[in-house]
């Protein structure tokens, strides 16, 4: 897996929350980072440190990662909060993510 995308609680280059942040993995990680992703605020680099048993495990008969539901959960408000505004556009945009996650979520094992 080079990238995987999740939200960010408390960043730790602005402090904020980011609802979707992209991470790549290194090519050459240093020892305390597998993953890193740039800050939506700063554009500073955000380190993830992601174990083998970290890595996601999405498929019908595996437990969904608490980070991808918290990630739907930001989803799902970020979508509801849309459409209690009126933001068409931000609705198709959240609602398109939260399809593309649950199609993940739902994908056939192997490969």
């Amino acid at each position: 897996m080079n990238t995987i995308t999740t939200s960010v609680t408390t960043c730790a280059r602005c402090g904020g929350d980011h609802l979707e942040v992209e991470f790549t993995r290194f090519v050459r990680p240093p020892a305390d980072a597998t993953h890193w992703g740039q800050c939506q605020k700063t554009g500073d680099p955000i380190l993830m440190l992601m174990r083998d048993k970290d890595a996601p495990a999405i498929g019908p008969d595996t437990p969904v990662p608490s980070y991808h539901l918290a990630y739907a959960i930001n989803l799902g408000l970020a979508l509801y909060s849309a459409i209690k505004n009126g933001d068409t556009a931000g609705a198709t945009e959240y609602g398109e993510k939260l399809l593309r996650l649950a199609m993940r979520w739902n994908a056939p094992k192997g490969g």
